[in-house]
């Protein structure tokens, strides 16, 4: 009799937790259904993007909402650009010399809209006549599924992604889409992915394809009303509100060289800056080395190979902000 009620207690137990675990895929399911839109015209989204090449310029700029427009019987959501270009030379060293650099200010740089199928349209607003209308991202692709629209018509390496894998990122208690890319007919992954209500983590209109050794940009945060929203764990938001207006909160040129790098990696830092900390952190957002500049020359042989975010910061105020791939 006794082992009855046992077998019978277990039986029930298990029963019980089978129901509960049942009731909590059903709710992560729930939540990672809930599609997020893209920002509306009257919310404040700023994307804080920067890039480099090896060959023309630099850019660090934000992207931002102005308000929004009708084109066509079409609503859209307009962007501004504000920020500084530095301009060099094949050759020079450190890339992007200050010494050629100007600041810019756009409030019309291009606009988007959101349809029912969760495609994101843009158009560019230099001009009233140009009709033109492209695809920028597809949250609806599937795993296999190759890259559409304005990325895949600006790839220029002859490699196509496609949708390597599709998983979910946690922000506000909400879980958002994110689709991950691979090249086609090769392994590499992570480079390029797209995020849910953001956008991609290259971005707006920039795209970093792997291998990546002619050009890297990079979207450094997205804020939204105010608050960082992504990063999560390392939220280094640069402001370019000062454009046009501020002289004194000038960000100050630094450089981290070669890029891609070895064994050491040189930074063109102002002999004036001191109490200046280097800290590099992988893509996940997780701190992996951080020391004291003493040196225009950081060692970093304890790397792996893979692509890091280098700050410098000095006084908790972050001067600069690069991706650097490690490669040996």
């Amino acid at each position: 009799m006794l082992r009855e009620v046992g077998v019978l207690f277990i039986f029930m137990a298990m029963k019980h937790l089978l129901i509960l675990f049942s009731l909590g895929i059903l709710s992560f399911a729930s939540n990672a259904q809930t599609y997020i839109p893209f920002p509306a015209s009257s919310d404040s989204a700023v994307w804080n993007i920067s890039t480099s090449a090896h060959e023309g310029s630099c850019r660090y700029y934000d992207a931002f909402i102005t308000g929004d427009t009708t084109i066509n019987n079409k609503n859209y959501v307009v962007l501004g650009r504000r920020g500084i270009f530095y301009w060099w030379q094949p050759g020079d060293q450190p890339y992007c010399s200050n010494s050629e650099s100007h600041e810019f200010i756009n409030n019309k740089h291009f606009a988007y809209r959101e349809d029912s199928t969760h495609k994101i349209y843009f158009r560019y607003l230099y001009s009233l006549t140009d009709t033109n209308e492209f695809l920028l991202y597809d949250f609806g692709l599937q795993v296999g599924d190759s890259l559409k629209g304005h990325f895949a018509d600006i790839t220029n390496q002859g490699i196509m992604p496609i949708v390597s894998s599709i998983d979910s990122i946690e922000i506000d208690n909400n879980w958002r889409k994110k689709i991950n890319f691979k090249n086609s007919g090769d392994s590499l992954e992570g480079c390029f992915y797209l995020i849910e209500g953001i956008g991609c983590n290259t971005g707006l209109l920039e795209m970093q394809v792997c291998p990546f050794f002619e050009s890297i940009a990079i979207l450094n945060c997205f804020k939204l009303n105010g608050d960082v929203k992504y990063p999560i764990i390392n939220p280094f938001c640069n402001d370019y509100s000062y454009i046009t207006s501020n002289e004194e909160n000038k960000p100050i040129a630094l450089y981290i060289y070669p890029n891609p790098a070895s064994n050491f990696v040189s930074i063109s830092l102002p002999t004036n800056q001191i109490n200046s900390r280097l800290s590099i952190y992988n893509l996940t957002g997780q701190l992996v080395l951080q020391k004291p500049i003493i040196s225009t020359q950081i060692p970093i042989a304890d790397l792996g190979n893979g692509m890091y975010i280098f700050v410098i910061t000095a006084d908790d105020k972050v001067l600069s902000r690069q991706r650097v791939v490690v490669a040996r």
